[in-house]
């Protein structure tokens, strides 16, 4: 064997890859594990976006109840769908502007309600709330 030879079994020796079936192998059993995580993934983040709205429309009933005691006036809350955007939460003073809180999510309530706060902080519920 030549000194030739022997570096050509060298250079075979030491070349270290990855064939095509190998590749493709990986390939596959990558894209079944994304398929079994794909719908725990969305429904996650759909998780996520409600319990988004859900905190802030906590929070906005709270601050409603909070203006409404402080300035002595009654402060409603209308919470209402919209077909082509987001739901949104409103919050309206009787002496002050209105604040619109826009959600994550779209049609969360089956249609619009309204909930009032007097000034002594309670509440009057929905119309046709029992």
């Amino acid at each position: 064997m030549s000194n030739g030879d022997k570096v050509v079994m060298k250079i075979r020796e030491a070349a270290h890859g990855v064939t095509l079936i190998e590749l493709l192998v990986v390939i596959a059993i990558v894209a079944i594990v994304a398929a079994f995580a794909a719908p725990g993934l969305r429904s996650m983040i759909e998780k996520m976006r409600l319990e988004g709205d859900q905190s802030a429309l906590v929070q906005a009933l709270k601050e409603a109840k909070r203006i409404a005691r402080a300035e002595g006036t009654t402060v409603s809350v209308v919470l209402k769908n919209s077909v082509s955007s987001n739901s949104t939460v409103t919050l309206r003073p009787d002496n002050a502007a209105n604040k619109v809180i826009t959600l994550a999510s779209t049609s969360l309530f089956d249609s619009e309600q309204t909930v009032t706060f007097l000034s002594s902080g309670t509440v009057t519920p929905p119309a046709g709330a029992a």
